[in-house]
């Protein structure tokens, strides 16, 4: 599972209004789930002047999570939300309204930090659940859950005291449920790997890594 976000491509958005750069610029409102690095593209289209060259006028602000960011477009508060794709695909699902129009960030950009130095670095995904870690990931849908759960899934684990627990937290909060010794591994992405890292967390695994390996076809 890919990490994929909603976003508001600059290309697509201008092919909605026509091309016209005497037009008077139109208004596109942008709520991202949080500010990431993960982000990048619509940060620089925004402040290089790519969306106003396309006749745009781009407001960007930040929901504080996935949920929070699509309810915004739910609620007319925003036109696009940048987020996890599971969102708009719940809600259609359900009946409702929701599609992905392009995405900023295709690939596992996650990885694993542990406090406690017994706890080494592996490239076996096998190995977070099979000594009974408890492990932080964002709330269910996001990613973070998604992405442990479903690797336990395709591993044949099921969650134990001998296997590992998850334990669901505030987005962002993850690396301090490590630092507190409430969970002994978090999952989080650049640039809080790198800010943990610095305040004396180590990764333990690459999400990234893992997913350049090829896998055999069935």
């Amino acid at each position: 599972m890919s990490k994929l976000h909603a976003v508001a491509v600059a290309a697509i958005m201008a092919a909605s209004i026509g091309a016209s750069g005497a037009q008077e610029k139109t208004e596109v409102r942008i709520n991202q789930a949080f500010q990431s690095l993960l982000y990048l593209t619509l940060y620089v289209a925004n402040d290089v002047g790519f969306f106003a060259d396309e006749g745009l006028d781009v407001t960007v602000t930040t929901g504080g999570g996935g949920s929070q960011s699509w309810s915004s477009v739910l609620g007319g508060s925003a036109d696009y939300s940048i987020h996890d794709p599971v969102f708009p695909t719940i809600s259609r699902e359900r009946g409702g309204p929701g599609i992905v129009v392009g995405t900023v960030c295709n690939a596992e950009t996650m990885y694993a930090l542990a406090n406690d130095p017994a706890i080494a670095p592996t490239s076996d995904p096998a190995a977070l659940f099979n000594q009974g870690h408890t492990i932080a990931t964002q709330p269910e849908p996001d990613s973070g859950w998604a992405r442990v759960n479903y690797l336990a899934q395709q591993l044949g684990v099921e969650a134990g005291d001998e296997t590992y627990k998850n334990v669901q937290v505030p987005i962002g909060s993850e690396m301090a449920s490590v630092f507190a010794g409430n969970t002994d591994i978090g999952i989080s992405y650049p640039p809080v790997v790198e800010q943990a890292e610095a305040e004396g967390l180590h990764v333990v695994f690459s999400f990234t890594a893992a997913s350049r390996i090829p896998r055999p076809r069935p």
